[in-house]
């Protein structure tokens, strides 16, 4: 999660690479919008996360090494549903 939230993309890589990654890890995690506020959210796995920020290449990694991409949060928010409110899709 903090190598995703920080986008240390080679981490991730090589994590991917020599571990098997468990990606339905549930976090709680704040973000800083655009506009200064933070907002906290819960229950996010790390695909929801490379969608909030933004990540294109984080997002297909982790989709091509089995992450769910409807796993619901606590508000039943999807890595899906982010990266279409975010106007990725």
């Amino acid at each position: 999660m903090i190598a995703c939230l920080n986008q240390f993309d080679d981490v991730i890589q090589i994590l991917a690479n020599y571990s098997k990654l468990n990606f339905e890890v549930l976090n709680d995690v704040q973000l800083t919008e655009k506009d200064k506020s933070v907002i906290m959210f819960q229950d996010v796995t790390v695909l929801w996360i490379a969608a909030a920020i933004d990540d294109f290449n984080m997002v297909k990694l982790f989709v091509e090494r089995g992450a769910r991409i409807n796993h619901t949060t606590k508000t039943n928010s999807t890595a899906f549903r982010c990266a279409c409110f975010n106007g990725n899709i």
